[in-house]
């Protein structure tokens, strides 16, 4: 069934493809939550996050990076009871030498959610904003790796 069903195409969600020359990734300056996000990533794809830009085929270097999380409307109380996540990343692909391979990119993503403000629900929104937040660092990390391999296969 597993033969069959990797002979069709058919590949786990999430899982990543990797060409080569991105095989061995350093990114560079990036947040903490950028980087956690980026080995999430890389788990499940066929390649590895190293350490060190020596050893790397390809650094990702964050020139930019700001998460914003903004209220987009309120309740009766007055309380903010939407909110939208920002993402905002710019970013530049270099190659073995340090060489910029195309001009600097920037990635715009957000995600809102509601949050009715109850002391019942106040925990579980909390988490729902960390797993939102956490999906758009993911995001971000797999279209940097989309725009490179495109950058790459040229």
């Amino acid at each position: 069934m597993m033969l069959l069903l990797g002979a069709c195409g058919y590949h786990l969600r999430g899982s990543i493809n990797l060409p080569e020359a991105l095989k061995k990734v350093y990114f560079s300056s990036a947040s903490r939550e950028l980087n956690t996000a980026a080995i999430k990533v890389y788990k499940g794809a066929s390649g590895t996050l190293v350490k060190s830009a020596s050893v790397a085929t390809v650094v990702i270097r964050i020139i930019d990076e700001k998460y914003q999380r903004r209220s987009i409307s309120t309740g009766n109380a007055g309380y903010s009871n939407e909110y939208e996540l920002h993402y905002r990343l710019q970013f530049e692909v270099l190659d073995t030498q340090g060489l910029q391979l195309a001009e600097a990119e920037t990635i715009e993503q957000s995600k809102t959610y509601f949050n009715d403000q109850s002391g019942t629900t106040l925990i579980s929104k909390i988490n729902e904003e960390s797993l939102l937040r956490e999906e758009l660092y993911i995001e971000a990390v797999r279209r940097i790796l989309a725009r490179a391999r495109a950058l790459l296969i040229q």
